[in-house]
């Protein structure tokens, strides 16, 4: 949700450990050499070497497997002074039922497990569990006093996590083991739905709103115990579409969290870095090409020739395509590129095409057109060398079988403006939208909501100079080097069924 009230989900509590731990001053950055494929070989068929999922454990934050059975706990809490009466509590017992395991006709849109099951091609398959409403007989103020961290009130919703995952183990005599499909100790997911209202005010707790945080402070034991947690109204369930249809929307971005997403919009409401048109920006239509390959869920084609390549769309066949830098490609989502997909408004893309999504009058692209982001997802090994907090930091193309006491692996960026961590690539963001020649604008450097005026359409071109103004470093790509390959859209089929996309040396 595009909201000021949003605590930081992604990889925004791993940035604020390595920011905050010692005011780091890091000197001696280089860019560690890429590999490359062999010639006209598709980087499909080469095994992705960095998963989101790897990174996000050796980065301690536990992200939910991205393929596979998935169990889902749900959590009702009910909050000191929101107390509800039974006939409500068993209602939102009913409707959480159908926001988290029900079919896209049985909803507003489409549940968590419809959304996700559609979006990666089959690869995901959620099955949540609904608890019993379990009585935290704490106000929102006690949850909020029972950090023990600056800034992190959330903290104290991880120990409200703890008892409610308690009380469901006894009272189910079950192990939860079946919750914990990869076997590492923790939940693979858990979700808490509380009965306080959404609260946007000033005076406002940020704990009445909407985010993901981890439980940093359990260890794995004989039995799974909680890590990646949600935290949500039950009102977000009726935000868009009233109480005759529930509305999955937030739960879906939030889940992305989960996964290992980060936000993808500015964080200080600065810029748009992809104009709103994404669930992990503006909680709408399906996740873009960029997320999926985080995921494993797509194989793009990797252009390394001249050469016309025709994608079909993204939201129903996974086709697309990944322009690498000069430098190479490392095989993996963790490396710098263009990310190229065709986009349609139809499957997960239709209904907040047709019409704004009501929860923030945000609507995606009404008829088909090719996207063109410029991505830097590469990481950093970070070492402090001494006590005052100073060290350097490499980018490195392959994460190390384990860290330091003194070291720290992140991305290289933040979707916040001026939150790069390289001083070489001021405002470096992990993903963003390019826009066409006959355009003016960077989404780069304004905030605004994009819109089908800023997508490529049949005929239009991006060569590497206009490229490179929306680009930090203005005259080549963040790592340095260049992009080899200019492109034009060819032909886009009058039946949206495909785009032809032309790829000439730049």
């Amino acid at each position: 949700m595009m909201a000021p009230k949003r605590l930081l989900g992604g990889v925004a509590l791993l940035s604020g450990l390595l920011l905050s731990s010692c005011n780091l001053s890091f000197h001696d950055l280089f860019h560690a050499s890429s590999s490359s494929y062999s010639k006209g070989e598709n980087p499909g068929t080469v095994a992705n070497r960095i998963t989101v999922k790897e990174f996000g454990d050796l980065s301690g934050i536990n992200p939910t497997p991205s393929t596979g059975k998935v169990k889902i706990l749900v959590l009702p809490i009910e909050i000191k002074g929101y107390e509800l009466d039974s006939s409500e509590k068993k209602s939102i017992l009913s409707d959480l039922e159908v926001l988290f395991n029900g079919s896209a006709s049985s909803t507003g849109w489409e549940s968590v497990h419809s959304f996700y099951e559609s979006s990666s091609y089959g690869k995901l398959d959620f099955e949540a569990t609904v608890a019993p409403w379990f009585s935290s007989g704490k106000t929102i103020s006690d949850i909020e006093r029972m950090c023990s961290l600056p800034g992190q009130t959330a903290e104290g919703c991880a120990y409200v996590m703890r008892d409610a995952v308690e009380q469901y183990r006894r009272s189910s005599d079950d192990d939860l083991s079946s919750f914990d499909s990869d076997e590492d100790g923790y939940l693979d997911a858990v979700w808490m739905v509380y009965s306080a209202p959404i609260d946007t005010s000033e005076t406002a707790s940020s704990l009445q709103w909407a985010f993901t945080y981890w439980d940093l402070e359990s260890l794995p034991s004989d039995e799974p115990v909680g890590c990646t947690f949600g935290w949500a109204s039950y009102e977000f369930m009726y935000e868009g579409y009233g109480r005759e249809k529930v509305d999955a929307h937030t739960f879906v971005h939030e889940t992305g969290h989960f996964l290992g997403l980060s936000d993808y919009y500015d964080t200080t409401y600065e810029t748009a870095p992809v104009g709103g048109m994404d669930m992990m920006d503006a909680n709408i239509i399906d996740h873009c090409a960029y997320s999926k390959f985080l995921l494993g869920w797509v194989e793009p084609y990797l252009v390394q020739n001249e050469e016309t390549v025709v994608v079909s769309p993204l939201v129903s066949s996974g086709e697309c395509i990944i322009v690498p830098t000069s430098d190479g490609f490392n095989g993996s989502a963790f490396d710098e590129y263009l990310m190229i997909e065709f986009y349609v408004p139809e499957g997960l893309n239709r209904q907040d095409s047709i019409s704004p999504y009501p929860g923030n009058d945000v609507q995606g692209p009404n008829r088909p057109a090719v996207r063109v982001y410029h991505v830097d997802s590469r990481l950093i090994l970070a070492t402090i060398t001494s006590s005052d907090g100073s060290g350097y930091m490499n980018y490195i193309d392959a994460l190390p079988k384990s860290l330091e006491a003194n070291q720290i692996v992140a991305r290289c960026n933040s979707n916040d403006q001026n939150g790069s961590l390289d001083p070489n690539v001021p405002d470096q963001r992990e993903i963003t939208l390019l826009t066409p020649e006959r355009m003016s604008i960077s989404m780069a450097d304004n905030y605004f909501a994009a819109s089908y005026d800023l997508l490529f359409r049949q005929g239009d071109k991006l060569d590497m100079e206009r490229a490179y103004s929306q680009f930090p470093r203005k005259n080549t790509s963040n790592d340095g080097s260049g992009f080899d390959f200019s492109l034009k859209v060819e032909n886009i089929a009058l039946d949206g069924s495909s785009a032809a996309i032309s790829f000439a040396r730049s």
